[in-house]
């Protein structure tokens, strides 16, 4: 698993296929406001606009919305609209991670690399486990 903190995680410049959420400063970027895209909500980054990257389309509810780089952060979510996945979610190679509030209390959690604070990305599951 690769790990870094919230910090570098959140830094990153969205690409297609990431977690975004709206940035703090979503306001000051052309018509962000008017986008299906709440504070707080989550969604995927789903087209690149192929001009270096300045516009990006996500879909939200059904509705797609081209947003300004700068109008999205990347989340540490990983479902639209939510901070946490259930536990029947399948998760993959590639998905961003945290871990929960009571990750102590799952198995092996506590000795692996991933502590609270930090985000980590799957690299790699095995067979019949649950990553």
């Amino acid at each position: 698993m690769e790990v870094q903190s919230v910090e570098q995680f959140i830094s990153e410049s969205p690409t297609v296929g990431d977690y975004v959420s709206l940035s703090e400063g979503y306001l000051s970027f052309a018509n962000a406001a008017n986008g299906p895209l709440q504070p707080g909500d989550v969604c995927r980054v789903i087209q690149d606009d192929g001009t270096d990257g300045e516009s990006l389309l996500v879909e939200v509810r059904a509705r797609k919305w081209w947003y300004a780089r700068g109008a999205l952060r990347l989340s540490t979510g990983r479902q639209e609209t939510s901070r946490e996945v259930p536990l029947d979610t399948a998760l993959a190679v590639g998905d961003h991670v945290t871990v929960t509030p009571d990750f102590e209390d799952h198995a092996d959690a506590c000795v692996g690399p991933l502590k609270p604070g930090l985000v980590g990305r799957i690299v790699e599951v095995h067979a019949g486990q649950r990553p």
